[in-house]
C-alpha cells in the first residue's frame, strides 16, 4: 500500500510540472505540443493507475 501511495504521489507531480511548463512556454508550439503529449501520457498512466 505504501507504495501504491508514492507512485500516485509520483504521478501527481509530474503532472504538476507539465502544467507549470505549460504556462511557462507561452508561445512557442513546439514546445506547447510537446508538452501537452507528456501531459496526456501522465494522464493516461494515472487513469491505470487508479483502475488497478
Amino acid at each position: 500500500m505504501p507504495q501504491q501511495r508514492f507512485r500516485f504521489r509520483e504521478l501527481l507531480t509530474k503532472m504538476e510540472k507539465c502544467n507549470e511548463s505549460l504556462r511557462a512556454i507561452g508561445n512557442n508550439e513546439n514546445s506547447i505540443e510537446q508538452q501537452l503529449n507528456e501531459l496526456q501520457t501522465n494522464l493516461r498512466d494515472i487513469v491505470v493507475f487508479i483502475q488497478k
